[in-house]
């Protein structure tokens, strides 16, 4: 038996491809397939991405390949400020500049850089630092020594945040000084004083007892009390009583602007001599607050300071007999005795004011006014 082999049929031989060419049949296939179905690569910051055709560079924002929002404004302590406010994000195809509504291309090379955020600018302002006050000696009279001078203080601070990131004193303030001395008079005198006044079913007590005793006082009345009562007002003036000025309306002048300091001056001095028909000669400031601005005022009025030496805080709660114990241990030979006649219940006051003044006499003290002192 023999054999013998039958020829099959021929094989079919393929080319061998080189490895580059086969990428590059491989990206043309896809690029073919992607072209198909609607889509366009490019590079984002050198990396590859594909969108659909069409797409915009805000398309590309909100599939999240990029972020076009705008930075943000730090204040100098390091929190955000102004949300958007720092520098815008930016899209470049090469030199263009390309706006959010801008369609992307085939095989564009975008260069995409992300808002930036500004740290605020800051400003420098000046504040004026107030004219301290400082008194020199002591007794009950004060005269003005040094007006004084405002200092200036130089403050850097956040222009949006208002954060401050520097202060510094650029003019050291003056002081206004005050010298507080005793009158020259010699004797064992003191002066009786009344603040806050005239008031009703008050004052009229007290005038009854200084008739009485043969004593004349200083009322330094407020100008608001004064209009109100004009007639109580006359009648301390009408009895020999001397008139001070206690302000329209016992403002602490070291605490408001220099245009309140003046009205209250002004006004408190108007209201008394509208009342009485007398111009008060001295005035008294609420708490014995002073300021340059009080000084120019009394100067420009001939208002002469009144202070005090003994002060028993007679608006405080307390007894007739504490009361005229607490004068009695502190009134000295030219002293002035601060007293109320108004602000409040001053019935204690009246109480303690009678026995107060015969002891007083039986000291060897004999009563004058604040211009006789």
């Amino acid at each position: 038996m023999s054999f013998y082999r039958v020829a099959g049929p021929p094989r079919y031989q393929f080319p061998k491809l080189n490895l580059s060419v086969a990428v590059l049949v491989a990206a043309a296939v896809m690029a073919s397939c992607m072209s198909s179905l609607g889509m366009v690569s490019l590079e984002v910051n050198g990396e590859s991405v594909s969108v659909a055709r069409g797409a915009t560079v805000e398309t590309l924002a909100n599939d999240g390949i990029i972020d076009i929002s705008h930075g943000d404004i730090i204040s100098v302590s390091g929190e955000v400020v102004v949300y958007g406010g720092g520098t815008d994000s930016t899209v470049r195809r090469g030199r263009e500049l390309l706006t959010r509504d801008e369609v992307v291309q085939e095989r564009d090379q975008l260069e995409w850089r992300a808002g930036q955020d500004v740290t605020e600018g800051v400003v420098t302002s000046t504040t004026a630092i107030p004219i301290p006050v400082t008194y020199d000696g002591t007794g009950p009279l004060l005269s003005l020594e040094a007006h004084g001078a405002p200092g200036i203080r130089e403050v850097t601070l956040g222009e949006y945040s208002g954060r401050i990131v520097d202060s510094r004193v650029a003019v050291e303030a003056e002081p206004v000084v005050y010298r507080r001395y005793a009158p020259v008079r010699s004797g064992r005198v003191v002066a009786l004083t009344f603040d806050d006044g005239p008031w009703p079913g008050q004052t009229e007590e007290i005038l009854e007892i200084l008739a009485a005793e043969d004593v004349k006082a200083t009322f330094f009345m407020l100008g608001a009390q004064a209009q109100a009562h004009p007639e109580l007002a006359r009648r301390v003036a009408e009895e020999g009583h001397e008139l001070g000025n206690h302000t329209l309306g016992h403002a602490t002048l070291s605490r408001v602007k220099p245009g309140v300091v003046r009205g209250q001056i002004k006004n408190g001095q108007r209201e008394i001599q509208k009342a009485t028909g007398a111009s008060p000669s001295w005035f008294r400031p609420p708490g014995g607050h002073m300021s340059s601005v009080v000084s120019s005022e009394c100067e420009r009025y001939s208002l002469k300071v009144a202070m005090w030496t003994v002060d028993p805080q007679d608006w405080r709660p307390s007894e007739a007999k504490q009361l005229k114990k607490d004068i009695l241990d502190h009134t000295k030979p030219g002293g002035v005795i601060l007293l109320h006649d108004g602000g409040g219940d001053r019935s204690v006051t009246i109480e303690a004011l009678g026995p107060t003044i015969r002891a007083l006499k039986k000291r060897g003290f004999g009563f004058v006014t604040m211009s006789e002192l």
